[in-house]
């Protein structure tokens, strides 16, 4: 059996070392792809509710238009605002409130289609939804659906929401709908 000589002992180490190096490289790129697809997530995921965030509202908003031009479907929109947040976080606390939203977001997922609407958090206490080949009438009823839901599953906790089909008549853009359902929800809540 041959000695090694110290020039095949160093080449040796070297390339030991290169594929160490290589190895830690390789988890280096797998650690940097899966917090990449992790804010990509952030991006268009509520981390509290897993609802879309408004940032992810335009290009869905966008989508339920097309499918509306191509198929001619009719799409609602829906505003939902819990009542009394603030009370209610004041009451009993900020983490109550978060799983009072937590619960009307898994609730409201749960009775939408996964493969045609789409549901967002926009904010605080405001959720939306998309529905597509939906009309007003449909739509209305999807919503009181969530309410009398969400009702009874938080023992009493209210809610209001507006519901507006989309019209092809007007060329409105989602923060113009937004708008104006939010204008409605504000002016009931007063008047209740």
């Amino acid at each position: 059996m041959k000695k090694k000589n110290k020039l095949e002992l160093e080449i040796e180490r070297l390339n030991k070392e290169v594929a160490l190096l290589k190895r830690m490289n390789m988890k280096k790129e797998y650690l940097i792809q899966n917090l990449e697809h992790r804010l990509s997530l952030n991006k268009t995921t509520d981390l509290l509710t897993e609802a879309y965030t408004k940032q992810h509202l335009v290009k869905k908003y966008r989508e339920a238009i097309n499918m509306k031009k191509r198929w001619h479907f009719d799409i609602s929109l829906c505003l939902f605002d819990i009542r009394f947040m603030s009370s209610v976080n004041e009451t009993y606390g900020a983490d109550f409130g978060d799983s009072l939203i937590k619960s009307f977001s898994k609730l409201s997922k749960h009775l939408i289609r996964d493969e045609l609407d789409s549901f967002f958090r926009i904010e605080g206490d405001k959720f939306f939804l998309i529905l597509v080949d939906c009309n007003h009438e449909n739509g209305q009823k999807i919503c009181k659906r969530i309410e009398n839901e969400f009702y009874h599953a938080t023992d009493g906790h209210k809610l209001s929401y507006e519901v507006f089909e989309v019209s092809d008549l007007y060329d409105n853009s989602i923060d113009d709908y937004l708008k104006m359902m939010l204008k409605k929800i504000q002016y009931k809540k007063r008047i209740n």
